[in-house]
């Protein structure tokens, strides 16, 4: 005997395992895993006394999915999810936006060229420019990780998480232009 999982998902043509015969069909199967860590549905660790971990079998594994028929389906869910629902999602992304792209990049590049005109920096250019591209990269995931650890912050965690995959997201475009500044500035 074993227990019942169920998963619920987005599955495309090319996840192994999922057929797109049918949206919202379900499967089973029989799937092995690692006792550590499964926590779901009364699945407890069952850490041995040697401290080795085992496997569990799972008999019942139910897969609710929706079939997405082109990669098309499955980027525009991803896409929808992104976006901001809320009117506080938007200022909050865009606040941020403009901290890390804009004000943090121009406030390090007077405060390293003033650094550097004062001899407060190496003359070397891969430094003030390793310095400056520090500036204008978008904020860490350590974040996310931070949040969850903490019991008071823990339920702030998945929206910030959003938020920084946002940040992720929109990074693109003024890091490569702050690159070509901070390139011709420097080296």
């Amino acid at each position: 005997g074993g227990d019942t999982l169920e998963f619920e998902g987005l599955a495309t043509d090319a996840d192994p395992g999922f057929s797109s015969s049918s949206p919202g069909s379900s499967s089973s199967s029989s799937l092995m895993l690692p006792q550590q860590g499964l926590r779901s549905s009364g699945l407890g660790s069952t850490r041995g006394s040697a401290g080795s971990y085992g496997t569990r079998v799972i008999t019942g594994v139910n897969v609710t999915h929706r079939s997405a028929s082109t990669a098309d389906d499955a980027s525009s869910s991803v896409i929808s999810q992104l976006k901001p629902r809320a009117a506080w999602e938007w200022r909050a992304m865009l606040a941020v936006a403009a901290v890390r792209f804009v004000l943090l990049p121009c406030a390090s590049t007077a405060l390293i060229s003033a650094a550097l005109r004062f001899g407060v920096l190496p003359p070397e250019p891969v430094c003030a420019f390793m310095l400056l591209l520090q500036s204008c990269m978008p904020p860490a995931q350590n974040l996310v990780l931070m949040m969850q650890l903490q019991p008071g912050t823990a339920g702030l965690a998945p929206a910030t998480a959003k938020l920084l995959l946002q940040m992720y997201t929109l990074a693109v475009v003024p890091v490569t232009i702050w690159v070509s500044v901070f390139a011709k500035l420097v080296l």
